[in-house]
C-alpha cells in the first residue's frame, strides 16, 4: 500500500514538472478597476458566497443592510452597501400578466 502512494506521488509530481510547462499557459494579467467597479458588475463575490461572512455581518456586525448572501437566480434581492463592500444592485423582473 505505501509503494502504491509513493508510486501515486511520483507520477503526480511527474505531471506537474513535465506536462503542466508544456501547456505554456499565459501569465493571469491584473486589472487595473477597483473592487468597487467589478463587485458593481458582478452580483457574486467572495463576501456574497460566504454564508459566515453573510451572517457575521447581520448578526455580529449589525451592519444595514448586511451582505446578502448569493442565490443564482436571487441577484435582485441583493442590497448595496458601500460600506461594507457590496456594491451590486438590480432592478427584479417584472412579472408578465398572461
Amino acid at each position: 500500500l505505501g509503494g502504491a502512494f509513493v508510486g501515486h506521488l511520483l507520477l503526480h509530481l511527474l505531471c506537474l514538472e513535465v506536462l503542466v510547462p508544456m501547456l505554456d499557459l499565459p501569465p493571469p494579467v491584473a486589472s487595473d478597476q477597483p473592487f468597487s467597479q467589478c463587485a458593481a458588475r458582478q452580483p457574486v463575490s467572495w463576501f456574497s458566497a460566504n454564508p459566515v461572512h453573510c451572517l457575521r455581518s447581520r448578526h455580529i456586525y449589525g451592519h444595514a443592510p448586511p451582505h446578502t448572501y448569493h442565490v443564482a437566480g436571487k441577484e435582485h434581492l441583493a442590497r448595496p452597501n458601500p460600506e461594507i463592500g457590496a456594491f451590486f444592485t438590480m432592478k427584479a423582473a417584472s412579472v408578465e400578466n398572461p
